[in-house]
């Protein structure tokens, strides 16, 4: 049960997380009308920017912006890798989660004054994204029989992450403000953290799982108990160490 959830919820992440920033077609048109980089277009008769054919400056501005996002993403695997080997599972993706959230906070906060805004915006999340690509990429361990399935699956996943711009550009233009969807996803992105502690592993998974290997929600439920144990273990040794010098030395208590 647990082993299948975590598999549907790798891919629900990867659809939904990961790979959002390859659907820059999607998200482009809707930043054009929001008119981000705008300032330098020339205006109409009505005194608004272009939005039907955003002018040379501001395509060429929203273009960077892809191509910085682009590059950073896949220019950090090597950090996310390094960290990932060093600090586990849970932490790492805390931190990637984190820089999403971040990521899009700055997108639902920024407006056409602060166009400067989307290039860190979008490469914080396609960084956050990417890494969690690659967190999720070593759970293939778990399933020794279906490692290839799971893999072809997960790439497929983060390759169709262009829904979720898709399925923002669609709701904008039934007259969805384009902030109410940011701020919404950024609450919907929560639940993300819960998977992290509840079927992810902790640290990486070996090639060859050992008998008995545990994780997610087990492994907090292991280290509770160890815990527990650990501190009865405690009390009982000072219990009887209090014991024994009592016994040893009556007058030095009286005294």
């Amino acid at each position: 049960m647990q082993t299948g959830l975590t598999w549907f919820t790798a891919l629900m992440e990867n659809l939904l997380c990961a790979g959002a920033v390859y659907g820059w077609a999607n998200i482009n048109p809707v930043l054009v009308e929001e008119g981000y980089f705008s300032h330098n277009c020339t205006t109409t008769g009505n005194n608004q920017s272009s939005i039907e054919a955003p002018c040379k400056d501001q395509a060429e501005k929203l273009n960077l912006v892809f191509t910085i996002a682009t590059v950073a993403g896949q220019g950090s695997s090597v950090l996310t890798g390094m960290i990932l080997d060093k600090l586990g599972g849970w932490i790492t993706r805390t931190f990637l989660l984190i820089l999403v959230g971040i990521g899009y906070l700055m997108l639902g906060t920024s407006d056409p004054s602060s166009s400067f805004v989307l290039y860190f915006a979008f490469a914080i999340i396609n960084i956050g994204g990417v890494g969690l690509v690659l967190t999720n990429s070593q759970i293939a361990n778990l399933y020794s029989k279906y490692r290839v399935s799971y893999s072809t699956s997960s790439q497929g996943a983060f390759n169709s992450g262009s829904t979720v711009f898709l399925l923002m550009n669609t709701l904008y233009y039934a007259g969805v403000q384009f902030k109410h969807m940011v701020f919404f996803y950024i609450a919907f992105s929560f639940s993300f953290h819960i998977r992290t502690f509840v079927l992810t592993p902790r640290y990486s998974i070996p090639h060859t799982l050992p008998r008995g290997y545990s994780y997610g929600y087990r492994e907090v439920a292991c280290a509770a108990k160890t815990t527990s144990t650990n501190a009865a273990e405690r009390a009982e040794f000072t219990t009887k160490d209090d014991l024994k010098r009592d016994h040893d030395d009556p007058d030095e208590k009286n005294f």
